[in-house]
């Protein structure tokens, strides 16, 4: 399950499903799911999705790997099929984005190879804010920028000049290395002038 909020005004955020079997929501309003658009005024943006924890002891990393880019040529990489080194934004020979030294991304990093490592294993092991933990063993996690990391400079949203950000959620649920159909979410976010 995957909400995108943008702060863009007090509403409460609902919840609506959309093709690829994740919940995605802007200020109560639910986003189209035939195309996944989003539409919001340059300000944060704030993922929240439910994810198993990371187990290091077990090996069983379970992570949101979320890329963004501008460049809509990129979109082809954005699909399901198996994980090969001739993706780079998801690659098993590793495209993830370092964060910064206390383990948290402060920005979105926008370009045209790797993704963020978002996981939760423990209040000292996280790269995002735990909102909930449900029985089933699962959390809610939710990952919050105000910048963007563009060509090696940090850039807040409301002083960028992208016009519009591609960006997918990559859940491997069953850790086999492949993006199927109810583990990813792709978007377009258009920005408001």
């Amino acid at each position: 399950m995957l909400f995108v909020a943008c702060s863009v005004s007090k509403k409460n955020i609902k919840a609506k499903k959309n093709k690829s079997g994740n919940t995605v929501t802007l200020n109560g309003k639910s986003v189209n799911s035939r195309n996944g658009e989003l539409i919001i005024s340059r300000d944060s943006i704030s993922l929240e999705f439910d994810i198993l924890p990371y187990n290091s002891e077990t090996k069983e990393l379970h992570v949101a790997q979320i890329a963004a880019t501008s460049d809509d040529s990129n979109l082809k990489y954005f699909q399901e099929g198996p994980i090969t080194n001739n993706n780079p934004f998801y690659s098993p020979t590793g495209t993830w984005i370092v964060p910064s030294h206390n383990n948290t991304y402060n920005c979105m990093y926008v370009g045209n190879s790797g993704h963020h490592y978002i996981y939760y294993e423990s209040e000292s092991d996280k790269r995002a804010t735990l909102i909930k933990k449900y029985k089933n063993g699962k959390v809610r996690l939710k990952w919050s920028v105000n910048c963007f990391s563009i060509d090696k400079k940090d850039i807040q949203i409301n002083n960028s000049i992208i016009d519009q950000l591609y960006l997918m959620v990559f859940i491997d649920q069953n850790l086999n290395d492949i993006i199927e159909k109810g583990e990813y979410s792709l978007f377009k976010i258009k920005f408001k002038e």
